[in-house]
Formats: structure tokens, sequence, C-alpha cells
């Protein structure tokens, strides 16, 4: 009899740490992204180093919130003109 009061009170030892919380890990979608909006402008156009660094944070700005029914054409004519202000500052 004794022995299944042993057996019991690790049961109930069991039961009630596998009721305490854990901390979760932070979810990706919170994680830090690996490259900021600027780095990932000049990765993808190169010529935008010539910009100066609030240039570079506008642009990156202007083609991450642009409309999504913008036409590619305007689209297009956006980083021209982007393209065209960062030669001049070349």
């Amino acid at each position: 009899m004794s022995e299944s009061l042993k057996n019991s009170s690790r049961v109930a030892e069991q039961s009630s740490a596998s009721t305490t919380t854990r901390r979760k890990r932070p979810s990706r979608a919170k994680a830090k992204p690996i490259m900021d909006a600027r780095a990932k402008v000049i990765s993808a156009f190169p010529w935008a180093q010539n910009l100066s660094y609030l240039e570079q944070q506008q642009f990156a700005e202007e083609l991450a919130h642009h409309p999504r029914d913008l036409p590619n054409g305007q689209l297009e004519a956006l980083i021209v003109s982007w393209k065209q202000r960062a030669r001049r500052a070349a």
C-alpha cells in the first residue's frame, strides 16, 4: 500500500509540473529584420548609394508605400526619377 501512495504522489508532482507555463520563443514575425529598408534599397538599386542618407530613406519609403494599383509605367517613372537624382548627386 505504501508503494501505491508513493506512485500517486509522483503522479501528482508530474501533473503539477506539466501545468507550469513555459516562456515562449518570440515569433519570427516579431523578430528584427536582418536588413533595414535602406539596405534593401541599396542591394536592389546600387545607384542609390549616390543619394544622401535622407534621400535613400525617402526613396525606400516611396517604394514601400506606393499604391498597389499604381501602373507599372508610373512605378518605373518613380524609379527613373530617383535614378536621375542619384546621377546628379554623383
